[in-house]
């Protein structure tokens, strides 16, 4: 049996028989208890964003349904514009609470896991840039795509050849070129 000193003067005190009532929670919770709240809370969650992307799909729905719109859209599309303010393209989500192991809380995946060779070979962002003098452009314009093209096609001899490339010129061949 544990007693109760009262330095206040509570008289509620005097009829408790215990601390804490069937209805209070302590302040502290079990480690199991706070990740069940944790799951719970992520169960809340995806709930909310699953409603949410529902109500977004039907409104998008409504929205495509407007023959301005399509209007717009096959124009964008047949003038090959691929502009992100032109056309938004679908971003697949990185994180789905299907992923997400119950029993342990974690992810069963790993989530933005990147591969940064492969990355960094599309990057413009090479080794050694901080050594230029300015960063290379983005975009090549079509006159520079057509010089790099005209320089590519004369290192082979040509169709007639089968665009081959062109042999090296080395002073033996030079020599027996000239027998």
């Amino acid at each position: 049996m544990d007693f109760i000193v009262d330095t206040i003067g509570d008289d509620d005190l005097q009829e408790k028989t215990e601390l804490l009532g069937k209805d209070e929670k302590p302040y502290f919770i079990e480690k199991e208890d706070r990740t069940q709240a944790i799951l719970n809370l992520f169960e809340k969650k995806k709930q909310e964003l699953d409603a949410k992307e529902t109500a977004e799909e039907e409104v998008q729905n409504k929205l495509k349904n407007l023959k301005i719109d399509s209007l717009f859209d096959d124009f964008f599309r047949e003038m090959h514009w691929t502009h992100n303010v032109l056309v938004k393209k679908e971003k697949r989500r990185l994180f789905h609470f299907d992923q997400l192991d119950i029993e342990t809380g974690k992810l069963k995946s790993k989530l933005g896991a990147v591969d940064v060779e492969k990355e960094m070979k599309k990057s413009v962002l090479q080794p050694g840039i901080e050594k230029e003098l300015r960063l290379p452009k983005y975009d090549v314009s079509e006159r520079k795509l057509k010089a790099l093209r005209k320089k590519e096609r004369e290192k082979t001899k040509g169709p007639g050849w089968f665009n081959m490339p062109a042999p090296e010129v080395t002073e033996e061949l030079k020599n027996d070129l000239q027998v």
